[in-house]
């Protein structure tokens, strides 16, 4: 698809305050989009514009890429707009579609070297992946170099299921059906995810006081 079809799909313009409708649920707005209502359609490039490009950023490192692809992320959902069934969380379609984007992308460039295969038969399910405050606070008084180089030295199943807990906030359930892995893998990949990042940043903060 052109430039110009490009421009004619997406309106980079920004809505006023009156013009979001925070009231009306994503799915509400994909049907009217169904019927071809490009305003809808807007709506939504609007309320997820940002986390997409954010999360395509952290997976390909360059910002004319993750533009690039946000951009073909919401080109696929209008072109594929019939095929959206209102029993499916928008989100999850959404989220689904940049993640296999993104991956697509650096298997293409060859940027993507292997993928750890999990063994669910031998992974432990860990209820509580989410960051501590602590942790938390870590994260934050950490330079934002340091936590993107830490976060793009995690494996590439790591990258993909940390990035959508962070970016997107699917559920684990519905990251587990983003990736088509289990739960128990989903939550064992995150854990992991999350450890090997707050391992090393704090690394990486103990050598700067050096």
């Amino acid at each position: 698809m052109g430039q110009e079809a490009k421009k004619n799909t997406i309106n980079e313009k920004p809505l006023d305050s009156s013009s979001v409708e925070p009231d009306r649920e994503d799915h509400e707005l994909m049907l009217s989009v169904q019927q071809g209502d490009r305003y809808s359609f807007n709506l939504l490039y609007h309320r997820y514009k940002k986390p997409i490009r954010s999360y395509l950023y952290y997976m390909t490192r360059k910002t004319e890429v993750a533009d690039e692809l946000a951009h073909e992320v919401f080109l696929k959902v209008y072109r594929n707009r019939e095929s959206y069934q209102p029993t499916a969380k928008f989100s999850t379609w959404l989220w689904t579609i940049a993640k296999n984007l993104g991956v697509d992308h650096l298997r293409k460039k060859k940027e993507v070297l292997y993928r750890n295969k999990e063994d669910d038969s031998a992974i432990q399910e860990y209820e509580d992946v989410n960051l501590s405050n602590a942790e938390q606070q870590l994260i934050e008084q950490s330079e934002k170099q340091q936590v993107e180089d830490c976060f793009n030295n995690l494996n590439d199943k790591q990258k993909e299921a940390l990035g959508l807990r962070i970016f997107s906030q699917l559920s684990y359930d519905e990251i587990s059906r983003s990736m088509k892995i289990t739960l128990v893998a989903v939550k064992s990949i995150i854990f992991r995810a999350k450890t090997a990042l707050i391992e090393c940043v704090q690394k990486r903060m103990k050598q700067n006081e050096q």
